[in-house]
């Protein structure tokens, strides 16, 4: 896997997928290149209705070496504020 780089896609909850199906959605776009080790959260498109303006993302970092289980109240290795526009995490720091 060294270099590939990897979309990830989410909807959240019965809710979004209703109004995903609408026509009406907001897109957070994540990519994370395993060459540079870097996770980039994309700028958000779209907005529903009653949607936080600012939200935290809990970022775990999974290595061979350290395999680490789904668990959604697990602690993350940091917290990264968003507030709609692109940011790229890398390790342990934050590049806006």
């Amino acid at each position: 896997m060294h270099g590939k780089k990897r979309r990830l896609h989410a909807l959240r909850g019965r809710k979004c997928q209703l109004q995903h199906e609408k026509g009406t959605f907001a897109n957070i776009p994540l990519s994370y290149d395993e060459g540079a080790k870097t996770l980039t959260i994309g700028a958000r498109r779209g907005i529903l209705p009653g949607m936080a303006a600012q939200r935290s993302f809990r970022v775990v970092w999974v290595r061979k070496d350290q395999p680490t289980a789904w668990a959604p109240d697990a602690a993350p290795a940091q917290t990264v504020p968003y507030a709609g526009r692109t940011l790229t995490v890398i390790g342990l720091t934050q590049k806006v």
